[in-house]
């Protein structure tokens, strides 16, 4: 069992009064004041549920503080409930709960994941979309008039060949402090911080790139953990990392899938820079420059000095596995085969990345939080900021990459990284042909027409050394 001492298990008959207490006390003060009513799973009793084994309880340090009801429907797997007690929302059970359904859908042969919620809880949305789930339609309430709810489906990935785990999943916390985090390079040689196994999920969190000369004045603003941080450093580099994660089957020649479950802003503030002789133009703007946008995390914007207002849309601007041995220490600037500093703000929570293995055990790690950036992040910086996420981690054996790829729930996603735009514009186009040809009976030539129509190609980044280009492809044309 891991610190948070978390663990998901069917619920049995003496667990009926645990059941009904917590659907009640989560549904009712939820939807009661939105809808103006308590829905079903609050007040039904659950005893023929549990009978027919549809319950399943989440445990933290021993204490049941969460349920998932799941039922099958033909083919898919149905969320008929999620539920977690008040006194233990907003760390992050809800998001395993979900986590542990698409698991189980997996593990009974279903191909999708499905759920229900009413049109006007937009928290409940806003975490499934999250969560990787996507609208697939709306429909009115079968009995209360001119109401709707929003049906939501995520696909599930099959199992490798090699077979199933049955060990139940379970969730691991790294703490946010410096001595979980490397500071400026990726290693296969550093030691890991925490050993999980494939499919656990992991909640990590990172602090801002740079260094002291970054900070605010207002020191009282720096979390204390930060500023130790700071005060420890011993190595060069601009980013924080938290991990290695040692994932245990992983070898390599496999790949590690990383589900970004997660990812929130953690700071009342970030800082953007310019920074003299680097950026897109660096020949015109040659004086250094920092400014500290405040995060409002209630309006989930950031604040620019004058007064303009941007959407929050936290990512990890570093996500990677450890380099070949062979490499050494590479430095965290410079995105590569491994992932790294890719920092594409496509990466967010609901994505999945695929990272090639090269060192056992994967050593995935996390870093560079951004608050928000634009395609091109073309000053050097985003909002760098303080991030936290949650990440589910598995390993492939049924997949061989040599490049980073990912899809969001609506999109397959190539990354191309060379120091020459136009090659890794190459890059990003023969990574999705080969991937449509994988996925579909295309020819390498009706592919390529595809994505000559259909496939966006943008500019990642201008300003890691390797520059970064990727193509977004829509899932529904294949």
């Amino acid at each position: 069992m891991t610190d948070a001492g978390i663990s998901i298990g069917p619920a049995g008959p003496a667990d009926l009064d645990a059941v009904q207490s917590i659907s009640a006390a989560a549904y009712t003060p939820a939807y009661l004041p939105v809808i103006g009513a308590v829905p079903k799973p609050a007040t039904e009793d659950h005893a023929p549920r549990i009978a027919r084994g549809q319950v399943w309880l989440l445990a933290a340090a021993g204490r049941t503080v969460g349920l998932i009801v799941l039922e099958r429907t033909g083919p898919d797997l149905l969320v008929y409930s999620v539920a977690v007690h008040p006194d233990h929302q907003g760390r992050g059970f809800a998001k395993c709960l979900l986590a542990f359904a698409g698991d189980r859908a997996a593990a009974e042969g279903c191909g999708t994941l499905r759920l229900y919620t009413n049109a006007r809880m937009l928290g409940n949305l806003a975490l499934y979309r999250r969560c990787g789930f996507a609208e697939t339609g709306r429909r009115p309430h079968p009995s209360r008039a001119g109401e709707m709810l929003v049906d939501m489906a995520k696909a599930i990935q099959p199992p490798p060949p090699q077979g199933k785990s049955t060990t139940m999943p379970t969730h691991h916390d790294i703490p946010v402090t410096h001595d979980h985090m490397v500071w400026g390079t990726l290693d296969a040689a550093q030691p890991p911080v925490l050993r999980v196994q494939s499919g656990d999920t992991v909640t990590l969190g990172s602090f801002p790139a740079g260094g002291k000369a970054s900070l605010p004045a207002d020191a009282a603003t720096v979390p204390p953990a930060y500023a130790a941080a700071l005060d420890a450093l011993v190595q060069k580099g601009p980013h924080f990392m938290t991990g290695p994660v040692f994932v245990e089957g992983a070898e390599p020649g496999d790949t590690l899938q990383v589900d970004i479950l997660d990812v929130t802003v953690s700071q009342d503030w970030g800082f953007v820079s310019i920074l003299p002789l680097l950026g897109t133009l660096p020949d015109e703007f040659t004086d250094y420059e920092t400014i500290h946008p405040a995060v409002d995390h209630a309006r989930q914007v950031c604040i620019m000095p004058w007064g303009t207002e941007i959407p929050l849309a936290p990512f990890f601007g570093i996500m990677a596995v450890a380099p070949p041995p062979a490499w050494g220490a590479c430095g965290s600037a410079v995105p590569r085969a491994f992932g790294g500093n890719m920092d594409n703000k496509e990466l967010k929570a609901g994505t999945t990345l695929y990272l090639p293995v090269f060192a056992p055990g994967a050593l995935f790690m996390a870093g560079d939080g951004h608050g928000v950036q634009g395609d091109g992040e073309v000053c050097i910086t985003a909002l760098e900021t303080g991030v936290t996420g949650t990440f589910r981690l598995t390993v492939r054996k049924d997949i061989a990459i040599a490049r980073p790829f990912a899809e969001t729930p609506t999109h397959l996603l190539s990354i191309g990284l060379d120091e020459d735009l136009d090659d890794a514009a190459k890059q990003a186009v023969r990574e999705m042909v080969d991937h449509v040809c994988r996925r579909t009976a295309l020819t390498r030539n009706q592919a390529y027409m595809l994505c000559s129509l259909a496939g966006d190609l943008r500019v990642t980044q201008l300003v890691d050394g390797n520059k970064g280009v990727h193509m977004m492809l829509a899932k529904t044309l294949l």
